[in-house]
């Protein structure tokens, strides 16, 4: 790959140690590897602000080899007894990043303290941290087990007619998605960190072969003009939607299209949930930023009230990279 480091396949390894040419602690192991497609990587390359090119050699990639397989083999001796554990047990890579990051010289260092100076750098390491908590570490040892939940065999069927008022969860969202699940595929299923403490409209009846479409009443205010604010309600384009519910009225733009049986395991999974009883004006009668609570969105514990400020956060990246607009 580059002078002194090979790479091997795990027989091939297994074998040079069995015949005495190496020591096991001559190896890595690495499982899985990052691709993209034609032209992706010369892209991000060229757009400058994803990857830096250097040279490297053995030590600045590696580091201290052995000192990182003994840790290694104490966070396996510790899975062998099945303890939960987390990203900041197996490691997350950071440490070698800024140590990789700030030998590419004084500028690069400088940079480096510039962004961990700002609430930025902690929110990205976390994220990450999260990240490989849910889909790095085995379930039987994550603190983000799947539990099966039978929510879903007992939603009544009205309660997920048009007109239905959604609760999003203040926890789930943090990474686009509540669960790591076929059905939330990307090719089936958007990133909606926008989802986090929504309030949202289920625009008509759940069943049969079609879509769920579901629209935020808590949006950010995407446009004015002399009638007064637009909101918006979703990523899919439909138009101009007005709903009026006595002395109050809102007008949205978007919708969010949700393919069959999504929306019924988001329940399941408590991503979203049905507020019972909910009335549509009084939703529309309170500030968007009070919606939440309104409909008896609350924090019940200091963990969750951490994890929900960082997907505030999330939230206000959403769409603020993908709206252009600033919104808490």
């Amino acid at each position: 790959i580059i002078p002194g480091v090979y790479l091997i396949t795990l027989s091939g390894a297994k074998a040079a140690v069995a015949s005495g040419k190496a020591d096991k602690d001559d190896f890595l192991l690495l499982v899985g590897y990052c691709g993209w497609g034609p032209g992706q990587l010369q892209a991000e390359l060229d757009r400058g602000d994803s990857w830096t090119m250097a040279a490297a050699d053995p030590r600045s990639v590696l580091g201290e080899l052995r000192t990182v397989q003994t840790s290694l083999r104490e966070r396996i001796a510790k899975a062998a007894k099945g303890q939960i554990f987390t990203a900041r047990e197996v490691g997350d890579g950071l440490d070698m990043w800024e140590r990789l990051y700030s030998a590419l010289g004084p500028d690069f260092q400088a940079n480096l303290s510039a962004f961990k100076s700002t609430g930025d750098s902690d929110h990205a390491d976390e994220m990450l941290r999260r990240w490989i908590d849910r889909c790095l570490i085995p379930n039987r040892y994550s603190s983000e087990k799947l539990v099966a939940s039978t929510v879903l065999g007992s939603i009544p069927s009205h309660m997920l007619r048009g007109g239905a008022i959604l609760r999003g969860s203040p926890t789930a969202w943090l990474l686009g998605k509540p669960a790591e699940h076929a059905m939330f595929d990307m090719r089936r299923f958007a990133p909606g960190q926008y989802f986090h403490k929504s309030v949202a409209l289920l625009v008509r009846d759940v069943g049969g072969d079609g879509p769920a479409l579901v629209m935020l009443l808590n949006g950010p205010v995407i446009g004015r003009d002399s009638s007064g604010e637009v909101f918006w309600g979703g990523p899919a384009n439909s138009g101009e939607i007005r709903m009026d519910s006595g002395e109050h009225s809102l007008r949205v733009r978007g919708v969010t299209v949700l393919l069959p049986g999504t929306l019924e395991l988001l329940v399941e999974l408590g991503a979203f949930e049905i507020v019972d009883g909910a009335n549509l004006q009084a939703v529309l009668a309170a500030p968007p930023e009070e919606r939440w609570h309104m409909t008896g969105g609350n924090i019940t514990s200091i963990a969750e009230a951490r994890t929900s400020q960082l997907g505030d956060v999330q939230r206000a990246n959403w769409f603020k990279r993908f709206l252009d607009v600033d919104d808490a």
